[in-house]
């Protein structure tokens, strides 16, 4: 599996997902569902924190 985690945060306005052919392989999950999915020692610690 190859992951990338990315800590992003809306600035302004709503966010979108305006290219479904982009993220139609992604699967969305809720945050506190994470490390469900992916092993807690290969999660970046900022992205865990913002679990909390």
């Amino acid at each position: 599996m190859l992951c990338e985690d990315f800590l992003c945060e809306c600035l302004a306005d709503e966010t979108t997902n305006s290219d479904a052919a982009e993220t139609v392989h992604v699967m969305w999950t809720p945050r506190n569902a994470v490390t469900r999915f992916i092993a807690v020692a290969t999660v970046v610690p900022s992205v865990l924190e913002e679990q909390t």
